[in-house]
């Protein structure tokens, strides 16, 4: 009702601003006719009238401004929220949910997403996505040769170092590429990945829009954690077992500021300042990064359950712990379709094992798809193991014992899986310890065995084993051997605690509020305060969005505001 009521509301202004002005033409015309006749400059004698009238046109015109702006906070025109995507699929996934639930409460949502194949992903979702106009994406990290080798030894540095290398080589496309994104969509709020915070910070100096990071493990810099970069040590640095608590937190920290130079430094070079240059901005410095990074202002929402990890006691309250962006099981369910293959062996016998390691590249298919069969062998279990990015198949292991083990007793597939489908017909999973995939696993009651490979992978495997839900590796995956593993999946599905704990905590996580819903809470708050700002600078200032040529003339609304705020006006 108030929509359609303000909507006639405005019509009506319009219509009266269009009148008055029609008529104060006639009456204009009329006077010059009067005064030509007298002798006197119609020029001068209109002014006043002139002047007149124009003050009530823009009266009128300010009152309708007022009320295009009701119509917005009523639901006529939504906010329009832009999501700078990357990472791997389980990042895409849980972001896709995200989008899913700001769609259903009416806000216009897209994504802009590097690689073609996330971007079409996100659009068999039904969320609009464009991709970047840089071939930076899956098929690129799969093929450069410094990822591969950080992948296989587990070296996060060097990871580090290869993904900025990647971001510096393609930077100024980025940038490019997502400046004319925003002028395309005109987005009142930015949500974004952890990789694309130079990106945003762009966006935000070029329009002053509102900024929301969103993070599926703990970035959020803080005393009481390590950076998860540097996870295997958790909150100890090697070589210093005797430090005092003070000088942990003070190095935890300095690890957060070594790490967050290291990787921006790399990527936001040269290439990219002169990106920034083009659009009218400043350069970007490793200190305006870190400021965003550590702004207590600026909202995040992480995207796993409190019960997993809860916050962490440093945080500001803009930090919000959420819950699993968890895409809904029925339409993963529904849209999934298993292989006759799949049903077949799943039926054939007792529930299997699952092992994947799905884009981590730790070894070479022989040797991974041999690890895999000689831990399934070794516990005596049947064994569902996924091809992912190193392409495991039963053609890669060696004519002998172990082969015929693989033939009777393992299935290797090769195409995507359903984890909310194929888990739970599963007695436990092995994987690498993605954040997706643990959520994935913890969700169906089952035991997690994590291998991790770097990362946020060891962070996990250390909570998994903590909460006794599995057993969680503190050594990569290239230094575990087979038998190891064999006897962590014994453990998993012989230990009566392991198995209720896990079931335990999965009804747990079902039984949650789920983690996109209260996500989206927060990005609905920084777009109604983003509307209501938009509102009052009405009054005073043009409606339409700024873009960066606007900026360029001095025109963009929001220009110089505070960082941090939610009202960027």
């Amino acid at each position: 009702m108030l929509s359609w009521l303000s909507l006639r509301y405005a019509a009506a202004l319009a219509t009266s601003v269009i009148i008055a002005r029609a008529v104060h033409r006639r009456r204009s015309l009329a006077l010059a006719n009067s005064k030509a006749k007298e002798g006197v400059s119609s020029k001068i004698a209109l002014t006043p009238v002139i002047v007149r009238q124009r003050s009530v046109a823009q009266r009128g015109w300010h009152r309708a401004r007022v009320v295009l702006s009701a119509i917005r906070l009523a639901g006529v025109r939504p906010a329009r929220i832009a999501l700078l995507l990357a990472g791997s699929r389980g990042d895409y996934q849980g972001y896709a949910q995200l989008c899913k639930i700001l769609v259903e409460r009416r806000l216009k949502v897209e994504a802009w997403c590097l690689g073609e194949a996330n971007a079409e992903f996100m659009r068999s979702l039904g969320i609009d996505a464009r991709a970047a106009d840089v071939p930076v994406g899956d098929e690129l990290f799969k093929r450069d040769p410094q990822i591969c080798k950080a992948m296989e030894t587990g070296d996060e540095v060097m990871y580090m170092k290869a993904i900025s290398a990647l971001f510096a080589q393609h930077s100024a496309g980025i940038a490019a590429s997502a400046i004319n994104f925003h002028d395309a969509f005109q987005p009142d709020v930015i949500v974004y990945h952890p990789m694309m915070m130079g990106v945003a910070k762009d966006l935000h100096d070029v329009s002053g829009l509102p900024v929301v990071l969103g993070a599926l493990f703990p970035r959020t810099p803080s005393k009481h954690l390590a950076p998860l970069y540097y996870a295997r040590t958790g909150d100890d640095s090697p070589g210093r077992p005797d430090r005092t608590e003070e000088e942990v937190h003070a190095d935890n920290l300095a690890l957060h500021r070594s790490m967050f130079e290291d990787f921006f430094s790399g990527a936001f070079g040269a290439p990219h300042q002169e990106a920034r240059m083009q659009a009218g901005l400043p350069p970007l410095t490793p200190d305006d990064l870190w400021s965003l990074w550590f702004d207590p202002a600026q909202p995040t929402i992480n995207g796993w359950s409190s019960v997993i990890s809860p916050s962490l006691p440093d945080w500001p309250e803009s930090v919000h712990v959420t819950g699993y962006w968890a895409m809904d099981v029925k339409d993963q369910v529904a849209k999934f379709q298993p292989s006759a293959e799949l049903r077949a062996f799943l039926e054939a016998g007792e529930p299997p094992v699952y092992l994947g390691w799905g884009s981590m590249v730790a070894g070479t298919s022989e040797q991974i798809s041999r690890f895999a069969v000689e831990a399934a062998m070794g516990a005596g279990v049947r064994a569902v193991v996924l091809g992912g990015w190193a392409a495991l198949s039963l053609d890669s292991l060696p004519v002998g014992p172990l082969r015929e083990y693989a033939a009777a007793n393992v299935l290797f597939y090769a195409g995507s899986l359903a984890h909310e489908w194929l888990f739970p017909r599963c007695a436990a999973a092995v994987h690498h310890g993605g954040a997706g995939t643990v959520a994935a696993v913890l969700r169906c009651g089952i035991p997690n065995i994590v291998t991790p490979v770097f990362i946020d992978q060891f962070y996990w495997a250390r909570r998994v084993q903590a909460l006794r839900v599995g057993v969680g590796f503190s050594e990569p995956l290239r230094s575990i051997g087979a038998p190891a593993l064999a006897a962590a999946i014994k453990e998993c599905l012989t230990s009566p605690e392991i198995k209720a704990t896990a079931k335990t905590l999965g009804k747990q996580l079902k039984d949650e509020r789920p983690g996109a819903e209260t996500a989206a809470d927060v990005v609905a708050e920084v777009a109604r305060q983003r509307m209501l700002a938009l509102a009052a600078a009405a009054r005073t200032e043009d409606l339409r969005p700024p873009t960066a040529a606007s900026l360029k003339s001095g025109h963009a609304i929001g220009k110089g505001a505070s960082f941090g705020s939610h009202v960027c006006v």
